[in-house]
């Protein structure tokens, strides 16, 4: 039995393995296109959710209102007298119970916070129920659901 070296192959074998190569690293570069655009969104959700909770836990209520959906903020703006009433409260804890798609665009996610008053150090627990939204024309999710309700659930 013969062994052909690759320069006794003949040409016609090299231009069929070079569309075959050819074939399958076009299907790579599709296949990883689509998972990095999966991976960038699923990144910008992980780092705005880790945001929005630095957000509320340390920054306050007009750093939280950053986060929502613009139409839901034009929509409820806060008065002077919700800002004041948010105010008087710090947020002691933010916990994540549990989160679900509700698409590919969507996700729900409910989460306690845990708020102690500044003047008087009750405390008061409030379960948040957040919609966020993904807008591919900015690249960002949005809080469709608004701000944290400073009312017991």
């Amino acid at each position: 039995m013969r062994c052909l070296f690759p320069a006794e192959i003949p040409l016609a074998h090299h231009a069929d393995m070079n569309r075959t190569r050819l074939f399958f690293a076009a299907i790579l570069a599709v296949l990883l296109s689509a998972c990095a655009s999966t991976g960038s969104q699923k990144q910008v959700l992980d780092t705005t959710l880790f945001h929005y909770a630095s957000a509320v836990r340390w920054e306050g209520v007009d750093v939280a209102m950053e986060f929502t959906d613009p139409e839901w903020r034009t929509a409820h703006p806060l008065s002077a007298v919700e800002r004041g009433r948010y105010a008087q409260w710090q947020v002691a804890g933010y916990n994540v119970k549990g989160s679900e798609p509700l698409g590919e665009n969507e996700l729900a996610q409910l989460v306690e916070i845990r708020l102690v008053n500044k003047h008087t150090q009750t405390e008061r627990v409030v379960m948040d129920r957040q919609i966020w939204r993904w807008d591919a024309v900015v690249a960002r999710w949005w809080l469709r659901s608004g701000i944290y309700s400073l009312d017991v659930h």
